[in-house]
């Protein structure tokens, strides 16, 4: 996990998703703020993601790419049949919000920096086929000089 900048008093940090990988381990141990760009419709990223966000109380899950409407919607799903008792569980603390955002990366990056209440540090989470590009940096440094 990389950390790129802090913003809003808000850590922002990057990882690559790799199914191989225990990015579980790298999830800020206080309040934080999931951002997930997904390109890929893949069942198991994402009983991976809800699932693991979840246990781990997440405050706010932000989901951009060409399936972030179908990881939110999963998301909400998993979070009502355990509220229901359809599914075992742990229910976090805090009530979680998801977010959709069709406008892109940019877009869910800001709201997670700028409008998540005081939810914590930011992980970007990124499961697509090809790295986020550097533009996204450059974004988010020029926000820093706001």
């Amino acid at each position: 996990m990389n950390e790129v900048i802090t913003i809003n008093n808000r850590k922002l940090y990057y990882q690559k998703y790799h199914q191989d990988m225990d990015w579980t381990k790298i999830i800020p141990t206080e309040k934080w703020v999931l951002v997930v760009s997904i390109d890929k419709k893949d069942n198991i990223v994402f009983k991976d993601i809800a699932y693991s966000a979840i246990d781990r109380d997440v405050h706010y899950v932000c989901c951009t790419g060409n399936y972030g409407e179908v990881l939110h919607d999963y998301i909400d799903e998993v979070i009502v049949a355990r509220e229901v008792g359809a599914v075992e569980g742990h229910l976090p603390i805090n009530d979680v919000v998801t977010t959709w955002h069709n406008d892109g990366l940019s877009d869910a990056l800001w709201y997670a920096l700028h409008c998540s209440g005081d939810a914590g540090d930011v992980l970007m989470l990124d499961v697509s086929e090809i790295q986020a590009g550097p533009d996204w940096e450059e974004l988010i440094e020029s926000w820093s000089q706001i």
